[in-house]
């Protein structure tokens, strides 16, 4: 079983001040394990400023199960099956010619970013790397074209290692589960389902009560969803009690700031303003994650 190594991208995480911008991480880094534990899949996870490194042993069973429990971790913006290399030009490059071995002819591009103090800039690396692929040809026909390439090999420098890939995965962005404040949702249908899933993709750790059907779909998406057992009329008051700091909800009309002070409770209401088509989407992605 060969190992597998994951390169994860974050987006909003790197405005954040250096020491709230750690707590988010390492809250992300422990949702990811989280996430995976879930799917069964023992992994190595490491943070190198501005990325985190996933390292697993896949197989072609288990692939899918990893992909499904990263694209579920809000915080991610996207993440790519990489391999390893060392830094230097030459190894790179034969790196390159070894993922590029299996191309037709066609047209292809050279993607490089560096991290760190190298003895090359990221066009020298770009000709260098692309010189060699067409070398490396023979009989095929292999065209450089930075406009519309049939493939686009990227290149991630950081300090002493190189990192190549061709694919990069969307994820679902958004902050860590967990870094922001608790959350109370009364489950009576799915569009207050789907108001939570926005809440858990801004950070909100989450505690629910209603149906057990609902719940397990928002569970799905993260680690910290706490069941509070109902009581028939005073769901509310019970995930107030049991720490939530708000209650989110489907509704789709607004409640007037009175309505709100009269009800003694912080009501998020972020379907409001959305069309119907945008509602249907997010209780489409609920059902079926990817």
């Amino acid at each position: 079983m060969a190992a597998v190594l994951y390169l994860l991208r974050y987006g909003e995480i790197a405005i954040k001040s250096p020491k709230v911008r750690d707590r988010f991480e390492l809250r992300l880094v422990e949702n990811l394990k989280s996430m995976l534990a879930k799917e069964r899949i023992d992994c190595i996870l490491k943070r190198d400023r501005g990325r985190i490194f996933v390292s697993v042993n896949d197989d072609e069973r288990s692939k899918s199960r990893t992909v499904s429990a990263i694209t579920r971790t809000f915080g991610i913006v996207s993440f790519s099956p990489v391999r390893e290399c060392a830094s230097k030009i030459d190894a790179i490059s034969a790196l390159a010619v070894e993922m590029a071995s299996g191309w037709t002819s066609c047209t292809f591009a050279i993607r490089p970013r560096r991290a760190g103090t190298h003895p090359y800039t990221s066009r020298d690396l770009a000709v260098a790397v692309g010189r060699a692929i067409q070398d490396s040809a023979g009989k095929r026909s292999l065209d450089v074209d930075l406009d519309k390439p049939d493939h686009e090999l990227h290149i991630e420098v950081r300090d002493a290692r190189g990192f190549l890939f061709e694919e990069i995965v969307p994820g679902p962005g958004g902050l860590p589960v967990g870094s922001q404040g608790r959350v109370g949702a009364v489950l009576a249908s799915e569009a207050d389902a789907a108001a939570a899933l926005l809440t858990l993709k801004r950070g909100c750790a989450l505690s629910v009560c209603g149906q057990e059907r609902l719940a397990r779909m928002l569970e799905r998406w993260a680690p910290l969803v706490k069941r509070v057992p109902a009581e028939h009329g005073r769901e509310r008051d019970r995930l107030l009690r049991r720490g939530a700091e708000a209650i989110v909800s489907g509704e789709r009309e607004p409640v007037s700031p009175a309505g709100e002070r009269e009800a003694r409770v912080l009501l998020i209401q972020p379907l409001v303003g959305l069309s119907e088509s945008e509602i249907d989407s997010i209780i489409a992605t609920l059902k079926s994650p990817p």
